[in-house]
């Protein structure tokens, strides 16, 4: 089975340490970033707290999902059939797990009521151990298990252009 992709974590907390930085950003999250840097200071003894906590050895890609016709106002994508599914190549997999776990891809603000279009379900061993949710075109983001480093789940213009160049769904 692979191992779990390498992180610069060092480069992540450099960025971390930046923000503090930005007396706008430390006036409201200064508590959540430093949060951060001593999460990141006990994951790079232990690689197994990143999202998504545990080696993955396949993805899914599953988007395309209509509205129930039944009931317009459910918008759980567990209720609505995908259009398409695409399985992830170990590349595009460790390009979103390194994806998931920097805190440059996400911006701190609130994004407002999430309508599911399209998720990545991560597996080992054929167990399902990871869920990204992608809404609102991509641009925002719900996951289990749960991470800090996603602030509130709206990807910055940094994360916007990442994941574009990631491409999950194709």
């Amino acid at each position: 089975m692979d191992e779990q992709p390498e992180y610069n974590i060092e480069q992540i907390v450099d960025t971390l340490r930046k923000e503090l930085l930005d007396t706008a950003l430390v006036e409201n999250f200064e508590i959540m970033i430093e949060h951060k840097i001593r999460y990141l200071s006990y994951a790079n003894c232990d690689n197994s707290l990143l999202f998504p906590n545990q080696e993955v050895d396949s993805a899914v890609y599953m988007g395309g999902y209509a509205l129930n016709e039944l009931n317009s106002n459910d918008f759980r994508l567990e209720s609505r059939k995908p259009g398409f599914a695409t399985i992830l190549c170990k590349e595009k997999i460790d390009a979103m797990i390194h994806f998931m776990n920097d805190p440059a891809n996400f911006f701190y603000g609130e994004c407002g009521t999430q309508i599911p279009e399209a998720h990545i379900l991560f597996f080992s061993q054929g167990k399902q151990v990871a869920r990204v949710v992608f809404a609102c075109g991509h641009s925002q983001i719900s996951y289990e298990p749960e991470t800090p480093m996603t602030n509130f789940g709206g990807l910055s213009d940094i994360g916007g252009n990442k994941l574009d160049q990631i491409k999950p769904w194709k």
